[in-house]
């Protein structure tokens, strides 16, 4: 029997003359490819999460219901119903509103209207609206004996008290703190019939004079009086007169209480807004 030579499988050597690896790069490049698309699918997250947030941060239309809807938010102004960024007009007549995240805000203009009045074809002039003066910081001057008081700028105007005689009202004067007068407010009893005042006009002279209805904000109230806008002639001064008369009479003398601003038409831009705001704060005591 022939002694058998085993068979040996030729060794496979590499060009350098080592034994052969299995290659891992195939490995490695999906590992990398995952990680690569881990990082962008979590940047989208994260800028998907930032565009809803930022969405929902400035969409103020909307506000979210009990059951997880939305609902369209709206305001309620003098019993009207508008939508989310309307715009409409102010029950005053001359300012404008707006629904902004389910509130009301309007501008505050002064106002002076003139509407019909109803028993004709006259003209009213209705004063109303921002004055642009805080009087929270105003002095108070308070009458005792004619039950009222006010607040004024003490820099700009002064109270003086008119003691009555025979033939004279009873009143005080608001005006300018030089005390010229270009532009005040009277506050008192009328005199009786046409006796002379030191407070209130009695006559008018000679010129043109245009009568028509007022209304007025004091103490918190739109009250109805005269304006006569009066056009000197000649030597004759120019001014506007408002008067409103009020249901207070002086015991002893029957005289009626009421409240006149007047004024120079050059000194209008100085003194009547203010006036406005003083008699706001008019108060029966």
């Amino acid at each position: 029997m022939d002694n058998a030579i085993p068979t040996q499988e030729p060794e496979v050597t590499s060009q350098t003359g080592t034994s052969s690896i299995e290659p891992k790069s195939s490995s490695k490049s999906g590992v990398y490819l995952l990680i690569v698309f881990l990082v962008i699918l979590v940047i989208g997250l994260g800028g998907a999460v930032a565009y809803l947030l930022l969405s929902k941060g400035e969409d103020t239309d909307d506000t979210n219901d009990d059951n997880g809807g939305t609902v369209t938010q709206k305001c309620t102004y003098d019993g009207v119903v508008y939508d989310e960024g309307e715009s409409f007009d102010a029950t005053d007549g001359c300012n404008t509103c707006m629904c902004s995240d389910g509130k009301v805000s309007c501008t505050e203009m002064e106002c002076v209207v003139d509407e019909e009045d109803d028993g004709g074809d006259e003209q009213v002039e209705v004063v109303q609206g921002e004055t642009g003066y805080d009087s929270s910081l105003w002095e108070v001057y308070t009458n005792e004996e004619m039950g009222f008081s006010l607040k004024y700028p003490e820099a700009e105007v002064v109270v003086m008290r008119h003691v009555p005689d025979e033939v004279d009202a009873d009143c005080v004067d608001v005006g300018p703190v030089d005390g010229e007068d270009r532009a005040r407010i009277s506050l008192g009893f009328l005199p009786s019939g046409n006796t002379s005042s030191d407070c209130f006009r009695t006559d008018l002279s000679e010129g043109n004079v245009e009568e028509s209805i007022t209304r007025m904000m004091i103490g918190g109230e739109l009250e109805e009086g005269s304006k006569v806008v009066f056009t000197g002639d000649g030597s004759e001064e120019s001014y506007i007169n408002r008067r409103f008369t009020f249901d207070n009479v002086d015991e002893n003398t029957g005289r009626t209480f009421a409240i006149e601003i007047e004024y120079y038409p050059e000194y209008e831009d100085e003194y009547w807004l203010m006036y406005q705001e003083i008699l706001r704060t008019f108060e029966w005591n």
